[in-house]
């Protein structure tokens, strides 16, 4: 699933938005056929595309709170804890995060918007697996 490059493509970066340009070329050259969601590569439901979207989220600070590895599940969860209750209840309500707030604050502010945080380290190292085996934990570090 390619979920992860729309926010990318609302960043401005310039893979994500020739990936976007491509998806709807293949919309057109399909005269329509061809949803753009298809084209993408989209997760197909609204509820699994804001999956996708946290789940890059989640990766993303694991990445930044590594310092470029990853942080192990058990320091992400840490962290994804201390934002709930120090940030969470004050920036829920934002569009978007502080601009004082750290890359790990902003990648747990994206992934708190898009919902259903796993609430151990065991939840959030499934995630990070799967980005691993996937091969987009190198994706993140790269557009990161």
């Amino acid at each position: 699933m390619n979920d992860h490059l729309l926010g990318l493509v609302a960043a401005g970066d310039r893979r994500a938005l020739a990936w976007a340009v491509q998806a709807a070329r293949r919309v057109v050259a399909t005269g329509g056929a061809l949803g753009f969601e298809q084209a993408a590569g989209l997760a197909s439901t609204p509820a699994k595309r804001r999956r996708a979207l946290r789940d890059f989220a989640i990766v993303q600070a694991a990445r930044a709170l590594g310092g470029g590895d990853a942080a192990t599940p058990l320091q992400l969860h840490l962290a994804v804890e201390q934002f709930r209750r120090a940030c969470w209840p004050i920036w829920s309500a934002r569009q978007v995060p502080p601009a004082s707030a750290t890359q790990v604050e902003v990648a747990l502010f994206h992934a708190f918007k898009a919902g259903g945080i796993p609430g151990t380290p065991q939840g959030i190292g499934k995630i990070l697996r799967t980005f691993k085996q996937t091969k987009l934990l190198n994706l993140v570090s790269e557009t990161g």
